[in-house]
């Protein structure tokens, strides 16, 4: 390889999200190499496989079976199956700034800004108001009616939004 290339996948490893929601201990660690989600969130244990080839994150989360099918492109992302004991249909788009469908037996509704680090709209029957700050990682605002304050490390929004589904209970 070239003087000064590198590999590209420039992030670290493992990236975490830590501190509460709706006064829940959220502690995750997504772990790019073995391509895993794991902790727990909303009070319940998570532990999630990712398998990229067969476009499948599998495994339980929130007290229930998660068996979620994505197709990825670059513009978007589009999360179909069951997790939270409802149907998934979610639709990620990078384009548009919107994650629209269904979880948790409850539309989704949301339009984000990653450069202003921000999340609104609504899910899981409540509204949603989130801001990301890039420099400390921090994430507050209010989500399923109850206040959040996480911390993202080494990790952003956008490895947030695709998994939005963990956090909505």
């Amino acid at each position: 390889s070239a003087v000064g290339a590198r590999p590209l996948a420039l992030r670290p490893v493992q990236g975490t999200i830590s501190g509460g929601t709706g006064g829940a201990p959220v502690s995750l660690t997504f772990d790019r190499r073995a391509w895993t989600v794991k902790g727990g969130v909303n009070g319940a244990e998570v532990d999630l496989f990712i398998d990229h080839e067969a476009s499948t994150i599998k495994g339980g989360a929130n007290g229930s079976p998660v068996d979620l099918h994505f197709y990825w492109t670059t513009e978007r992302i589009i999360t179909r199956g069951g997790a939270n004991l409802s149907q998934v249909d979610l639709l990620l788009d990078w384009g548009t700034k919107t994650l629209t469908g269904t979880a948790n037996n409850s539309s989704v509704r949301i339009a984000f800004d990653l450069e202003a680090g921000t999340v609104k709209g609504h899910a899981s029957h409540a509204p949603v108001d989130l801001k990301h700050d890039a420099v400390s990682g921090r994430v507050t605002g209010s989500l399923n009616a109850r206040p959040v304050d996480v911390t993202l490390t080494n990790l952003d929004l956008t490895d947030l939004l695709p998994h939005f589904y963990l956090f909505l209970k």
